[in-house]
């Protein structure tokens, strides 16, 4: 077999569990003129040679590729049976092992024991495997269940509103990663009582599985990015704070983790599927928080001028440019208008401040009302004064009666201050400026 020296890195397409489809990509890579040099979780590494068919086998052994240049006793006798047998020795993928041969007959199979076969790929594949998988899955819920029901912070910007739509739609990845085992599992019981080879060759069907099983976390990702990106394009430098928050984590567990497997001196790829899913969890963890830690420090002034700004009354007296203004403003797809002001009266009137929202929809619009009125809150009573004086949809309060809730059609306003909601000023100022 001539080498050339040339070589180019692969992504796996198939998962360790169809490690038989491995043997028939790993063919097709050789008649196009590319050999198998050596392998990691993620990659192959191919090295390009004169296309030639040469057969592949990948089998399953009880002791993992070993960190170190030296191998145990068991593996070494194990590869030299499989050498005197014709086949030779490539490199190991936790507890894969990859031979060839260019005898133009395959040699005779390494692995004759089904049962063997099936205890390995059972204890040292399989069970790891579904260890992390039921792993996330409690993670996530756990996590379902503190975020849900979703407040108004979720709807503030396009991040959270994504991580909103990723945490279920992770937890349902992992439980069909979870049911995927668990068949697997099944047929291979099945297919050893028969005295059958349960992983089977076909590429396609490999590549199949592969895709969808991977492929739904990668799109996830991708969709969350976009996000995050419009946050940041938006001006919320929180996504930085958070992004470098995340990394400095998962980077921290990845240590921990090869500490971990050189204490042990062995590679195994089911922790590092684990750390995929803590670093994946801790990620869409820390970025709601960077964001809130971006836009607390943010403060836009002048207000753009497509805001509607509260004037006239005593908060109309104060001069814009003077800096007793503070506009905090953020948007998102569901939200795309809102803004905070704050400024303070005069001291015997404390602090007054406002926010605006608008909505996509009335519906959005209905559900950031109620979320914002929380437990604490409640419309004010049909015979109130205040709500027979406004002419809004609902207009309700929450704590006091000096925190006060307006909904008409797609847009919210929350007023806060020592002031009097049935002053005529104050309703028409209010009215005729937001609604």
């Amino acid at each position: 077999m001539r080498k050339t020296g040339k070589l180019k890195r692969v992504v796996w397409s198939v998962l360790d569990l169809d490690y038989k489809a491995m043997e028939v990509y790993l063919e097709d890579m050789a008649q196009r003129g590319w050999i198998l040099k050596e392998t990691n979780i993620f990659f192959a590494t191919f090295e390009k040679i004169t296309p030639k068919k040469v057969h592949f086998v990948v089998d399953v052994f009880e002791i993992p590729k070993y960190k170190g240049e030296k191998d145990p006793v068991e593996a070494k006798e194990y590869r030299d049976l499989c050498e005197a047998a014709g086949w030779h020795f490539i490199d190991g993928k936790g507890y894969l092992q990859f031979f060839y041969s260019e005898a133009e007959k395959r040699p005779k199979p390494i692995q004759t024991d089904l049962e063997t076969e099936a205890r390995v790929v059972s204890s040292y594949i399989w069970n790891r495997r579904i260890v992390a998988t039921i792993f996330g899955i409690f993670l996530l819920t756990s996590m379902l269940w503190i975020h849900f029901p979703i407040g108004p912070e979720e709807l503030m910007n396009n991040s959270n509103i994504l991580q909103t739509l990723m945490l279920p739609s992770f937890w349902f990845y992992l439980v069909m990663i979870l049911i995927y085992l668990i068949l697997i599992r099944y047929q291979m019981q099945k297919k050893v009582e028969r005295q059958e080879i349960f992983a089977s060759r076909n590429l396609n069907n490999a590549r199949k599985r592969a895709w969808f099983l991977v492929g739904i976390p990668l799109f996830l990702a991708v969709f969350f990015a976009a996000g995050m990106l419009g946050d940041y394009l938006g001006g919320n430098q929180g996504v930085i704070i958070a992004l470098l928050s995340a990394l400095i984590g998962s980077v921290t567990i990845l240590v921990v983790n090869q500490r971990i497997q050189k204490k042990q001196r062995i590679i195994n790829d089911d922790m590092v599927f684990q750390v995929i899913i803590i670093s994946f969890l801790l990620l869409i963890f820390l970025i709601p928080a960077g964001l809130i830690i971006g836009e607390t420090g943010r403060v836009q002034r002048p207000l753009p001028e497509e805001y509607p700004l509260l004037t006239g009354g005593p908060w109309g007296d104060h001069d814009e440019e003077s800096g007793e203004f503070r506009y905090y403003t953020r948007s998102s797809i569901l939200v795309p208008k809102h803004y905070e002001l704050r400024y303070p009266l005069d001291q015997s009137e404390g602090v007054f401040n406002y926010s605006y929202y608008r909505a996509i929809n009335l519906e959005v619009a209905e559900y950031l009302y109620e979320r914002l009125l929380d437990e604490e809150g409640q419309d004010f009573r049909e015979d109130h004064p205040v709500n027979l004086l406004w002419d809004v949809k609902r207009i309700g309060y929450r704590g006091s009666r000096n925190n006060v809730y307006i909904l008409q059609g797609d847009e919210i306003l929350r007023i806060q201050g020592n002031l009097d909601f049935t002053d005529p000023k104050l309703i028409d100022d209010v009215e005729n400026i937001f609604f």
